[in-house]
C-alpha cells in the first residue's frame, strides 16, 4: 500500500506542474497590463510609460516569460506567493485569511451532497427498474 501511495503522490508533482503553467500563460495572456493595473490601484494620476517601465521592473514583469515563471515557482515553493497587484498585500496573507470560509464552504458542500445522494442512491436500489431508478 504504500509504494501505491508514494507512486501516487509522486506522479501528482508533474500534473501540478503542468496545471501551474497553464495557469501562469493564461494569467498571462490577460490583455491589461499588470504594470499599468497597479499604478491605478495605487492611485498614481497620470501613468506615463517611465512610470509603467519602472513598476514593469520592480514586479519583475521586465524578464522573459520562462524567467517570471521559475522565480514565481520557486518562490511558491519557498511559501512565498508574492505581492498582489490590486492590495499590495502578500497573497499568502489573504490566502489564509480567506481559507476558514472557504474550508467552511466546501465541507457544507460535501454534507448537502452527501445527504442528498445517499437517500435517492438507497431509493434507487430498493426501486430498480422503476420510474425513481432512472
Amino acid at each position: 500500500m504504500k509504494p501505491y501511495i508514494i507512486k501516487r503522490i509522486l506522479s501528482a508533482i508533474p500534473l501540478l506542474l503542468i496545471i501551474s503553467f497553464v495557469c501562469f500563460v493564461f494569467i498571462n495572456l490577460i490583455p491589461s497590463d499588470p504594470a499599468e493595473v497597479a499604478l491605478r490601484v495605487r492611485q498614481v494620476p497620470i501613468i506615463t510609460e517611465e512610470a509603467i517601465a519602472e513598476v514593469r521592473a520592480e514586479l519583475g514583469l521586465d524578464k522573459p516569460f520562462l524567467t517570471q515563471y521559475v522565480v514565481w515557482l520557486g518562490g511558491l515553493l519557498r511559501g512565498d506567493m508574492g505581492t498582489s497587484y490590486v492590495s499590495g498585500k502578500p497573497v499568502f496573507s489573504t490566502f489564509i485569511s480567506k481559507l476558514p470560509a472557504t474550508l467552511l464552504l466546501t465541507v457544507t458542500s460535501i454534507l448537502l451532497t452527501i445527504l442528498i445522494s445517499v437517500p435517492l442512491g438507497i431509493l434507487s436500489a430498493v426501486h430498480q427498474n422503476r420510474c425513481s431508478d432512472y
